[in-house]
């Protein structure tokens, strides 16, 4: 995949594989000429796909940068009801992420009308692919 940024016409290229154990992705970026290569993993999802916890690692060996860290998502953007908590400390715990080092993404200025989520919205990209 090609992705371009809007203010920009450096192109990064991603590839993207998943190992045997599911739940587990490679991804190789080049961003700028360095080539990062990244393990992701899902740590925990809830029956009902409330909320996600996504643990990364990755390293720029060129540059000598290693990394790691988490992403938590919600379907809404908001913290989930405070029953989720100790399974989402639980989560952050085997990712070795803690609660303090998470910080919040304000998306309220945004509008998620014209974000394009759906497949067919995407196609005019097939060509940067």
């Amino acid at each position: 995949m090609k992705a371009f940024e809007p203010s920009s016409s450096t192109a990064s290229r991603k590839k993207y594989g998943s190992f045997a154990l599911s739940g587990t992705y490679n991804f190789t970026v080049l961003d700028n000429g360095v080539i990062s290569a990244e393990y992701w993993r899902i740590v925990d999802v809830p029956d009902d796909l409330s909320w996600g916890l996504f643990y990364y690692s990755g390293a720029a060996s060129v540059v000598g940068q290693t990394y790691q860290g988490a992403v938590f998502v919600t379907r809404d953007g908001q913290w989930p009801e405070d029953h989720h908590r100790p399974r989402i400390e639980a989560a952050l715990d085997r990712a070795g992420i803690k609660m303090w080092e998470l910080y919040s993404v304000d998306q309220d200025c945004c509008d998620d009308s014209k974000a394009p989520l759906d497949i067919e919205e995407m196609r005019p990209f097939d060509s940067l692919v």
